[in-house]
């Protein structure tokens, strides 16, 4: 087996078909075989002329220009990669339930604001959604080293600068259906709230001093802006679908298991103090990680 076949089998089935899909359509209309016009996002030609595979090559299509169009696609790679092993664990309805949500959402509000590129928005969605998974890292944006929970509005920020409000408007609109999918998990009304009461009353009272051994001070939660702690699991439906389509029980213990562990790591990131992370990293985005205190080991009593 080749070493690119490998790294193809390797990468999350839901990104893989995410980022092959986009790469094939791209590599048609390259050599003219299709216009890649022809496959995003028209709702008048949707529900006129029922081209209804627009509403999934919508977000297949990808910048008009070379080179964005093959940054931008990395970049989906490398979020959805991240989201689907680190957050989700390989689940695959509950990834899938995520991007039924997102995406639905995104169908909506690109009504209003004449989104054709569906590209843009799923890929503001999830940055804000691995910003809120990884907030307390370091990350390399171009030039600069920011935090991960400034991702969002300097991505943003970026686009606005760049290529101009229309361009914006969609990375708002994908970041917004993410925020939405973020309140629907968490049962809040999201991470913002925190700028308001300055933290985040459901972490801070179950999770707030917790008194380490061989710490002077009581550890207390830093949650007043970003929260990752919810864990919203796929209705019986998806799951029956997609243990009927893979033979794969995603019903086990080891599936339930992993949901609650998920969601125990959720509120434990969520508590750690700025600099530390338990995020992944990857070969773009590299998470500078900052170690906390570690005592020396001795026990209770021990003067020596």
């Amino acid at each position: 087996m080749s070493e690119l076949t490998q790294f193809i089998r390797d990468i999350p089935p839901i990104t893989r078909a995410l980022v092959l899909s986009t790469l094939t359509l791209a590599g048609l209309d390259s050599l003219g075989i299709v216009n890649a016009i022809s496959f995003v996002f028209y709702w008048q030609n949707i529900y006129e002329k029922w081209e209804f595979y627009r509403l999934i090559t919508g977000f297949l299509v990808m910048s008009p220009e070379r080179m964005q169009g093959l940054f931008e696609t990395y970049l989906m790679y490398t979020y959805s990669r991240d989201i689907e092993s680190g957050k989700f664990q390989f689940n695959l309805p509950d990834y899938i339930y995520y991007h039924l949500i997102v995406v639905s959402l995104i169908w909506f509000f690109s009504i209003f604001s004449d989104g054709v590129f569906l590209s843009l928005p799923l890929l503001s969605a999830l940055t804000y959604t691995w910003s809120i998974n990884n907030y307390n890292s370091q990350v390399s944006f171009y030039f600069m080293s920011i935090k991960a929970s400034l991702l969002p509005a300097v991505f943003l920020g970026f686009r606005l600068l760049l290529e101009g409000r229309y361009f914006a408007l969609q990375c708002a609109v994908g970041m917004f259906a993410a925020y939405i999918y973020n309140c629907i998990e968490t049962k809040t009304f999201g991470p913002l709230i925190g700028l308001f009461s300055k933290h985040d009353k459901d972490v801070s009272n179950a999770t707030a001093n917790i008194r380490r051994v061989g710490t002077l001070k009581n550890t207390q939660a830093s949650t007043w802006i970003y929260g990752d702690y919810g864990y919203l699991q796929a209705p019986n439906w998806l799951t029956n679908l997609c243990i009927r389509l893979t033979g794969i029980n995603y019903k086990s213990s080891l599936y339930q298991n992993q949901r609650r562990k998920n969601q125990a790591t959720a509120i434990r990131n969520a508590t750690m103090r700025p600099g530390t992370t338990a995020g992944s990293s990857s070969s773009f985005i590299r998470s500078t990680i900052t170690e906390a205190f570690r005592g020396r080991g001795q026990r209770l009593g021990n003067g020596s």
